[in-house]
């Protein structure tokens, strides 16, 4: 993913794996360290242990450290030591949740693995001095978990939205903001929309949708209900989020600024870029075969791939016209992106590729908002040049949270 046409990644990985995706995923996993979600010592063991080409390898391996973490949790608890508990308790839960990224859907250790993160999060909720609600938002049918995080011994607070991505779950983005925005005075919320993981794995016809700002209408209509929330509404998009927060934003002006990070205004050209040109008149039974190849020789990206055609109610195909077709409705049109007004920060990473700079700049250039800005990340800048800043959480939160408090004011 680091060819220069494509949307891409940081070159820029540990090298233990030759497999660019698990090395990528090593990486991510570590990041939540800031988050006291992980440990080097814990995740070396892993990744040392596991055979990159055999997708069961990964599986067993990270859940074998993950239950060792959780044992270590259980001891504490039962001992009383609720800190210790808390911590071993969230890096059990962000083991599990790596386990699971190698397990396509129809793995048999797909859905337990991941009932075990959510499992791990709810021991650790147990020990926070400030307690966590456990909340389910009511959209199309469906009653879709979350969780509030409310600022105590105020009245109201501003509250931070944190709208996923494509693979996260609902317990990695408590990890990547919750506690960031709760110990700068936010009131934290986020929840499983369609086609998030724990949505999909609770429900799965509960799939992803282009107009995704209609349940986020929903969820603002429930988080007015809850206790210790005012006005002052800020929403954040993480990767595919930011798709998502663009319409969101573009719909309601109840949101009162937004981070996206990055904003996604055409995720058909992001998904489909690189099939353009000689490839496309290659044929068929050939490109098959070369992107079969591509699969068994990264199993974490083809678990990856199949795990984002069924959270988007698809089978994994090589059909690519088919794929492509689907995708086109999935933009936010010029006379959308024209009605955002509220102030807004586009967030992008150097190593994100050409494709989602460019969809940043057209996003900043054309939104309404007086206020508008655009980070772009580098090394040599911010010491950071990945994804949504994942090699570098620290930096990344820094620079949305310090642009939040001048625009809503310090929580």
């Amino acid at each position: 993913m680091s060819d220069t046409k494509q949307v891409a990644r940081t070159r820029h990985t540990f090298g233990l794996f030759r497999d660019k995706e698990a090395d990528w995923v090593f990486g991510r996993t570590l990041q939540y360290m800031s988050s006291g979600g992980a440990q080097i010592g814990e995740c070396l063991d892993a990744a040392n242990k596991i055979d990159e080409k055999d997708v069961d390898s990964w599986i067993s391996e990270w859940s074998r450290v993950a239950e060792m973490v959780e044992r270590h949790g259980d001891e504490s608890y039962d001992l009383g030591r609720l800190v210790s508990a808390k911590y071993s308790y969230l890096r059990a839960s962000n083991y599990y949740r790596t386990a699971e990224y190698g397990a396509p859907p129809k793995h048999p250790r797909f859905q337990p693995l991941w009932e075990k993160s959510v499992e791990c999060f709810h021991k650790a909720l147990k020990c926070f001095n400030d307690p966590v609600s456990k909340v389910e938002v009511p959209t199309g049918g469906y009653r879709l978990p979350g969780y509030y995080w409310r600022i105590s011994n105020v009245e109201t607070a501003p509250t931070l939205i944190l709208v996923g991505g494509n693979d996260g779950t609902l317990e990695e983005n408590f990890l990547a903001l919750g506690f960031s925005a709760h110990e700068r005075g936010y009131n934290f919320f986020t929840f499983d929309h369609p086609g998030h993981r724990g949505a999909v794995h609770l429900y799965p016809d509960c799939v992803k949708r282009p107009d995704i700002e209609n349940p986020y209408r929903h969820a603002i209509d429930f988080l007015e209900t809850l206790p210790g929330v005012d006005d002052r509404i800020i929403v954040a998009g993480l990767s595919f989020g930011g798709y998502a927060a663009s319409r969101i934003i573009s719909h309601d002006r109840r949101v009162k600024a937004a981070v996206l990070n990055s904003p996604i205004v055409d995720v058909h050209e992001m998904s489909f870029s690189q099939w353009k040109g000689a490839i496309t008149k290659m044929p068929r039974f050939i490109l098959k075969r070369l992107i079969e190849a591509k699969m068994r020789r990264s199993p974490l990206t083809y678990s990856l791939k199949a795990y984002s055609a069924w959270s988007a109610g698809m089978e994994l195909t090589t059909d690519i016209e088919a794929m492509s077709e689907y995708y086109r409705e999935w933009r936010v049109p010029d006379e959308m992106l024209e009605e955002i007004t509220c102030p807004v920060l586009a967030m992008v990473s150097k190593g994100d590729g050409p494709i989602l700079m460019a969809q940043a700049e057209k996003f900043i250039k054309s939104v309404s908002s007086e206020n508008r800005e655009l980070h772009v990340f580098s090394l040599d800048r911010d010491g950071s040049d990945d994804h949504c800043q994942l090699d570098n959480l620290s930096r990344g939160r820094q620079v949305m949270f310090d642009w939040i408090d001048d625009i809503i004011g310090p929580g």
